[in-house]
């Protein structure tokens, strides 16, 4: 049994690109337990099934680590900015709104944060009913003089819908 770990491990360092063969890693190290083998690859196996277009199964294996490892985060923005589209995509509002809290955190000069927070705002608002929380979002892109004018002006226009 370890020697099959062991080789499909080496497996995967020789063909760090085959995919397929990375998603059996992922599987195998999810279903024996082993969450700090799993968290320390989730990330690059992440960033390439997005770069390959399987969102889905990007979006499997952060589920799948996040269940083994619960303090695992996605690194790159691209990668966050994607998963939540997703989850938002799938009815999963909790989830989305999980990956564009974390992109805001670990990303603070994110380009179009202004973006990101109106993204948060209407999640609150329009799929989690929270309008409370939505409306503290809309005065914080009120109130911050980065945030483009374009984006003001649709919050004040959720705020009213609100």
């Amino acid at each position: 049994y370890d020697e099959a770990l062991a080789l499909l491990k080496r497996s995967t360092n020789e063909y760090p690109n085959d995919l397929q063969l990375q998603l059996r890693y992922h599987k195998l190290l999810a279903e024996i337990g082993d969450k700090d083998e799993l968290a320390s690859r989730s990330n690059n196996l992440i960033e390439k099934l997005i770069a390959a277009n399987s969102i889905t199964s990007a979006a499997l294996v952060f589920l799948n680590t996040i269940k083994a490892a619960p303090e695992f985060k996605p690194g790159s923005a691209n990668s966050l900015l994607k998963l939540s589209e997703f989850f938002h995509e799938r009815g999963q509002p909790r989830h989305a709104l999980s990956m564009l809290s974390q992109l805001i955190k670990q990303h603070p000069d994110y380009p179009d944060m202004g973006k990101l927070y109106l993204k948060v705002a209407r999640l609150y608002a329009e799929d989690l009913q929270q309008p409370d929380k939505a409306l503290q979002v809309i005065n914080h892109i009120q109130k911050n003089p980065d945030y483009g004018e374009a984006e003001k002006q649709e919050a004040a226009k959720l705020a009213k819908a609100l």
